[in-house]
């Protein structure tokens, strides 16, 4: 099979194991970065682009995105005089 993954960080531990995974029992597998990926919705077929540049033909796309945890915001203390 063809796989397209969507992620992020092609080199984190999830995207990582997927294509580990995947190459193992002999599939082809392409890492896409989510903000170049782009979907336009026909009512035959869909196209998927990457970078507005259509993308090869894949037998699955699998969304790999990790939760992006927001960073807390430090306190400002005021100093006493």
């Amino acid at each position: 099979m063809k796989i397209g993954i969507l992620s992020r960080k092609p080199i984190n531990d999830s995207t990582r194991r997927l294509r580990e995974a995947a190459q193992a029992r002999g599939h082809h597998l392409r890492v896409f970065n989510t903000l170049g990926f782009s979907l336009h919705v026909e009512e035959e077929e869909p196209s998927l682009y990457d970078k507005n540049k259509p993308m090869p033909r894949l037998d699955a796309v699998l969304n790999d995105l990790v939760p992006v945890r927001k960073k807390k915001k430090k306190s400002k203390k005021k100093k006493t005089v």
